[in-house]
């Protein structure tokens, strides 16, 4: 992956830096879309969720961590750089900057050498509507409302989607916000856990696991729909 050259550079403001953070948090929050909860191991450069912790490369000088599969500049990768703070760079340099977008589809910041990507304290999705029955546990769109079977497991009904080689028809869902997939109460946050592809909680059932479909779902437009 090569670096984008800007076409624009940030001017060095001697401002305090909760000033800075200050005027940041504002920008974040007045951009369209929406702000994404943060998985395990944070997000990328390019707002991927990581499934596996930012770590230095064994051969390069920099940080990565390893993505689901997503495309760039017609490309498919399944890495991303990223920052062990939203104070340094990709490289480990110190930001003088602030972490954030500034016009671009990833997140960078200036150091006292040059600019550098790095992964801030918020992702957005530009995603402002959610499918009408909204998601799966596996972020596949549900086609059909969520509803209760025999088996007191809700599911809903969704496109042709694969996933372990076999194509699927439907997956697990949760009628309500705060409950996984048979209505058992989530004793913590719905979401992806240790880079597996589908959302769950911990529940006095299953094992201490049930699946889930996290608050709003705005992750879902992130990940791959697996068809």
């Amino acid at each position: 992956m090569q670096f984008r050259k800007l076409e624009m550079r940030l001017v060095k403001i001697s401002l305090p830096k909760m000033v800075i953070f200050a005027i940041t948090t504002v920008l974040f929050f007045s951009l369209p879309g929406n702000i994404l909860s943060r998985p395990d191991y944070g997000f990328s450069t390019y707002c991927q969720p990581c499934i596996s912790p930012c770590a230095k490369h064994p051969e390069k000088n920099y940080y990565f961590c390893n993505t689901y599969d997503w495309t760039w500049e017609n490309k498919v990768w399944t890495w991303d750089y990223c920052s062990l703070s939203e104070n340094s760079d990709h490289i480990g340099r110190n930001c003088s900057s602030a972490c954030a977008y500034h016009g671009e589809g990833y997140q960078w910041c200036t150091s006292d050498e040059d600019w550098g990507y790095c992964s801030g304290p918020f992702c957005v999705s530009q995603a402002t509507e959610l499918p009408d029955y909204g998601y799966s546990t596996y972020c596949q769109s549900c086609i059909t409302p969520c509803q209760q079977t025999k088996s007191q497991n809700y599911w809903c009904g969704t496109r042709k989607w694969k996933f372990d080689n076999k194509t699927w028809t439907w997956d697990y869902c949760s009628p309500n916000s705060g409950v996984d997939f048979q209505g058992s109460r989530c004793l913590g946050i719905c979401k992806f856990r240790n880079g597996l592809k589908y959302q769950s909680c911990p529940t006095e059932k299953q094992g201490g696991k049930g699946y889930c479909t996290g608050k709003g779902n705005v992750l879902c437009d992130f990940l791959p729909k697996f068809d």
